[in-house]
């Protein structure tokens, strides 16, 4: 192997971030992608799995982003709990449970 290759395959983090683009692409002079089934990677009886490969894995970037999207709710509810139970009253004191305290400036 040449000096490159070694440098490219054997480095930790030009290894890690090569992997998706070497997914989509393979190796340079190879053509197709290991997320198509009739790639010549695969035999024409592992079409069915393939497939099934790849839904299951948009299900679990479905998933993911969900996870995320619920996050985002409900960190927006949390502030807006934060907003409407603020310290400060109706009749703006600072302390609005008791009524007692400073106005609020």
């Amino acid at each position: 192997m040449d000096t490159v290759g070694k440098q490219g395959r054997l480095s930790f983090p030009i290894a890690l971030l090569a992997f998706p683009f070497y997914l989509f692409s393979r190796s340079p002079g190879k053509q197709g992608s290991h997320f198509d089934p009739e790639c010549d990677l695969f035999q024409p009886s592992e079409k069915n799995l393939v497939l099934t490969s790849n839904a299951f894995l948009v299900r679990v970037v479905l998933q993911m982003a969900q996870c995320s999207w619920h996050n985002a709710v409900y960190a927006m509810a949390v502030l807006w709990q934060a907003v409407v139970c603020s310290p400060v009253g109706s009749d703006g004191c600072l302390n609005g449970m008791t009524g007692k305290g400073r106005p609020v400036v």
